[in-house]
């Protein structure tokens, strides 16, 4: 049996000098992924429950935030502008969760269903806006199904184990103290999500694993999938960037293959000298 390898591509976490901050290293406004808590195919009736994962600063922290959401559109090298004016919808929040009632409107549904096939990619763009005049955004594509007999149960990708310097370190589990300008094992075991086919079929998705933090960078990794499920080991290297830390933030973002469906973890992971 011939073994498949997808190489996980944090390349660009890592740099040849410890003086230059690579692109996991967090220091200002960044949203790291979306996560829908909710059905993952909608339908006409279906409710949108948005999370973004955000790092802020007290210095670069969030002055207003947008959704827009479109069900056709031109993709990104037109900034993800929609295809079809009647069906954009841009919502302004007080809160940072996008909690979406209404998905389309009923002049866009009629478009919509005049289309045949009646499965569309529901573009949910986020951008946030720093007091610093800063901006940031973040994209989540979720199938959207008009077809009425569609009962197909899609399911994210969930991480199921985290060691760390080869110690469990998962959300409850807290972390001993780990030494500066030490390179440290991290270990990601998650559990593949099911998601659609080019034929609209239920199938294995291979995830995505990236990893940010408040404190060194990342070497590249790959990743193995396995039945079921998919192991990636990385190297974080605590590189402090001449800025004196007692703790750093870690974030593991997890992705099925198509970048839509979201599983997250977040360690506080106190440091020594």
């Amino acid at each position: 049996m011939k073994t498949k390898f997808f190489f996980l591509i944090l390349s660009f976490f890592s740099s040849c000098s410890d003086d230059f901050e690579p692109r996991s290293y967090l220091a200002r406004l960044e949203v790291l992924a979306l996560k829908q808590d909710g059905p993952l195919l909608l339908t006409e009736d279906s409710d949108l429950n948005i999370t973004p994962v955000v790092f802020e600063t007290e210095q670069n922290s969030i002055e207003d935030h947008t959704w827009t959401i479109c069900p056709v559109s031109k993709g990104s090298r037109s900034n993800y502008e929609c295809a079809i004016p009647s069906c954009e919808k841009k919502i302004t929040g007080d809160t940072l969760t996008g909690k979406i009632n209404t998905l389309l409107e009923p002049a866009c549904l009629g478009i919509l269903k005049a289309k045949n096939p009646k499965m569309f990619s529901l573009t949910i763009l986020y951008t946030v806006k720093s007091k610093q005049g800063e901006e940031r955004k973040s994209l989540l594509e979720l199938p959207l199904s008009l077809d009425g007999n569609q009962t197909l149960s899609l399911t994210a990708p969930a991480i199921s184990e985290v060691k760390i310097n080869n110690k469990t370190a998962n959300e409850k589990d807290t972390i001993e103290k780990l030494t500066l300008k030490t390179k440290i094992p991290i270990i990601v075991t998650v559990k593949k999500g099911k998601g659609l086919s080019k034929e609209n079929t239920l199938e294995d998705k291979d995830p995505l694993v990236y990893f940010y933090s408040t404190v060194g960078k990342f070497k590249a990794s790959t990743l193995v999938p396995k039945s079921g499920e998919t192991t990636v080991e990385a190297e974080w290297s605590l590189t402090d960037y001449g800025i004196k830390k007692d703790k750093a933030d870690l974030y593991i973002i997890v992705r099925d293959e198509t970048g839509g469906q979201t599983d997250w973890i977040k360690k506080e992971i106190p440091l020594q000298q």
